[in-house]
């Protein structure tokens, strides 16, 4: 049996976990005047919303072996994936500076697992196309930064703040389930008999 099925589920993957790495970071900035109104944000506070995260990401890309180590790829995909989830509801009901500023805290701690992981597990699973899987990946990424940031301003007129910034808590609830259960019953059902049964999320 072709590879060309098990390939594209983990293509399709890697491009939906990419689109929900930067909505809940870039829906931010078009907001800020209105979340420093609404929750009392200093300049100091308002900026930490956007560079908390990116500090994370660096913090997390020196540590990717280790987490690599200690939960696993899938694992610590997952578990970033939900903290991205959870970060993205609480801010439908976030009242204070603080909340706010936790709430990218989590947030940046689940992208930057994701992010710091996400080339490991493409490269063993397909290394021969690693480049095109992280070619999609990376297109997922920037995809969902132009998306979130164009469109935060004109939906916030619509539906205000906290529906803007606490949607994004459906694709990435969505795309967690996916990873964890969907595509790796597809996977295993598209491997041929004779070639064992290995794990496309392990």
């Amino acid at each position: 049996m072709s590879l060309t099925p098990r390939y594209a589920l983990v293509a399709v993957l890697a491009l939906l976990i990419g689109l929900n790495l930067r909505p809940i970071m870039a829906a931010v900035g078009p907001l800020l005047d209105i979340l420093q109104d609404d929750l009392g944000l200093s300049s100091t506070q308002a900026s930490l919303l956007t560079t908390l995260p990116v500090l994370l990401m660096g913090v997390c890309a020196l540590a990717g072996p280790w987490l690599q180590r200690q939960l696993g790829e899938v694992r610590g995909i997952a578990i970033g994936m939900l903290l991205i989830t959870l970060a993205s509801a609480a801010r439908f009901i976030v009242d204070s500076s603080v909340s706010m500023i936790l709430s990218a805290a989590v947030a940046g701690t689940g992208i930057a697992m994701a992010q710091a992981l996400m080339p490991a597990w493409l490269k063993r699973h397909h290394p021969h196309r690693a480049g095109s899987l992280m070619g999609l990946f990376t297109t997922g990424i920037m995809g969902g930064a132009v998306v979130a940031a164009a469109g935060a301003a004109p939906a916030a007129d619509v539906g205000g703040w906290r529906l803007v910034l606490g949607i994004t808590m459906l694709p990435a609830l969505s795309v967690s389930v996916l990873a964890l259960f969907v595509v790796p019953a597809l996977y295993l059902l598209l491997t041929p008999r004779d070639a064992g049964q290995p794990k496309v999320l392990d």
